[in-house]
């Protein structure tokens, strides 16, 4: 398992929870129609690998008991800060510190398990212990984006900045410091260990995919967002390759040896966009979804 960079103290979850972008309203909508088609109640939900709290607290308009769980520190302090800002009335909401392989939840207490770009972080084994926390009838809802495009109508050369785009990840700064966890997002879970369905446990695997090759004519985004070009740079330095990297380099960080400051001057140079420029952008993105027998 690769080193989880975000539950490093030197990690801020306070930008990454301003930056990152949000999920679409309808992704619930989804996983809440699958949920229901197969029998799971509303009783209690749990975000595993929930990061500053984006996903949980979402799920406490859906769920009367709703518990967010990461290793790191300096996320739940982050999320449960803002907790207390959430009116809830009649809802429960709590961040504890924990693991995927060892869930801290009773057996069979949980009904809804999500994880919302973090199940490639995870060891195979984290589906023994869904397994033990899981009602019959429970779902585990797991979903991640991948890799971001210009959609056509934004910008007369849309194909080419998207090509800009993708070209990040073969950086020869950035490349070092991706991980085997972050190539298993970017694929949109293709290699992402799932449970058997032949075990007793779980039934069949449904996984629904959008925009796997970027831009479609024919398929609206999934997921979507708008930001000025100058939020999209704060986002991309939440990301885990670019924070490796700066922690490496502390001395070339904002110089023209990062190659985040490069890597924007470029897509400046094809855009003709400026900091505060809005800008749409789209992500291929996955839902996985499977039901506890």
């Amino acid at each position: 398992m690769s080193t989880n960079s975000f539950a490093q103290p030197t990690f801020s979850a306070e930008n990454y929870r301003a930056y990152r972008p949000r999920y679409p309203d309808r992704l619930y909508t989804d996983i809440l129609e699958y949920h229901d088609s197969h029998g799971g109640k509303r009783g209690s939900a749990l975000d595993l690998g929930c990061g500053p709290g984006t996903v949980t607290e979402s799920l406490t308009a859906f769920f009367d008991k709703v518990v967010g769980v990461d290793p790191g520190q300096g996320m739940v302090d982050v999320a449960t800060k803002l907790a207390k800002t959430l009116t809830l009335e009649g809802k429960s909401l709590e961040y504890v510190v924990g693991s995927a392989e060892d869930i801290p939840a009773s057996d069979s207490s949980v009904d809804l398990i999500t994880s919302g770009t973090s199940a490639h972080w995870f060891p195979a084994n984290w589906w023994q212990s869904a397994a033990r926390v899981l009602r019959p009838g429970g779902t585990v809802a797991i979903f991640t984006y991948g890799r971001p495009f210009v959609p056509s109508h934004v910008h007369p050369e849309a194909a080419k900045i998207t090509e800009r785009i993708s070209s990040w990840r073969s950086d020869p700064d950035i490349a070092p410091h991706i991980q085997e966890g972050n190539k298993v997002a970017e694929h949109l879970f293709d290699d992402l260990p799932l449970p058997d369905p032949n075990s007793g446990e779980w039934g069949g695997v449904e996984r629904r995919v959008w925009n796997r090759d970027g831009h479609d004519e024919n398929q609206e985004p999934y997921m979507t967002a708008k930001a000025t070009l100058s939020a999209l740079k704060a986002s991309s330095a939440t990301s885990g390759p670019t924070y490796r990297w700066r922690q490496a380099n502390p001395d070339k960080v904002g110089t023209d040896q990062d190659p985040l400051e490069r890597h924007t001057k470029e897509l400046k140079e094809i855009s003709g966009w400026t900091d505060d420029q809005v800008v749409e952008i789209g992500m291929a993105f996955v839902l996985i979804m499977v039901k506890r027998l």
